[in-house]
């Protein structure tokens, strides 16, 4: 199975909330990282997103930044958050939220405040399933009529086939198989492995 890092994508989700049970004016920033894995099949183009997976956690899952009243603006708090961060564009994206939250609320800056921002990085992992140059393998595929986990007939729904045994089942089915277990129904191959996301 191929990943194809090209075609990575970064979605951030930034949701801002604020409370006035602070001794002094503070945000506080919880970064999350998740994997959204998508199957491209080489021979028809067809992709297929099979989940949202936890990934390996970020270098630093979680900043706090004192605001002080004189360093309130988005400039310093843009460079202060960078400095931990190291990535501009996901700084302003923050600093953005925040300012935004902040502009909303206007009267929480009369009383000392806590600003808790939880940022989900959601990345898009594309794995290619290879044309297979085996007739065997093919003409098995071919033969496969029902769906080994749920039983139905295979033309019923949306089908994915599995990137290195290439066992086709109905798309709900298999990414509900995959959600607890990361193995083929049929062969017990493992689908992913973690080289697939480095």
């Amino acid at each position: 199975m191929n990943t194809v890092p090209r075609d990575v994508k970064v979605h951030i989700d930034v949701s801002v909330s604020l409370s006035t049970r602070s001794y002094i004016n503070t945000a506080s920033i919880n970064l999350f990282h998740k994997l959204q894995r998508h199957v491209v099949d080489e021979s028809d183009g067809t992709v297929n997103c099979i989940g949202l997976y936890p990934a390996p956690p970020l270098p630093v899952p979680h900043i706090c930044l004192n605001l002080f009243k004189d360093k309130t603006s988005s400039k310093d708090l843009l460079s202060r958050l960078d400095s931990h961060l190291h990535n501009p564009y996901l700084s302003l994206q923050i600093v953005e939220k925040m300012a935004e939250q902040a502009a909303q609320n206007n009267g929480f800056l009369l009383e000392p405040y806590l600003m808790a921002v939880n940022v989900v990085l959601v990345q898009d992992v594309f794995h290619k399933i290879p044309v297979s140059c085996l007739p065997g393998k093919e003409e098995t595929l071919k033969k496969e009529t029902k769906c080994v986990i749920c039983l139905e007939d295979m033309r019923t729904n949306k089908q994915l086939k599995l990137p290195h045994c290439l066992h086709q089942f109905h798309f709900r089915c298999i990414s509900k198989w995959l959600q607890s277990r990361n193995s083929c129904p049929l062969c017990r191959e493992i689908v992913f492995v973690k080289s697939d996301f480095e």
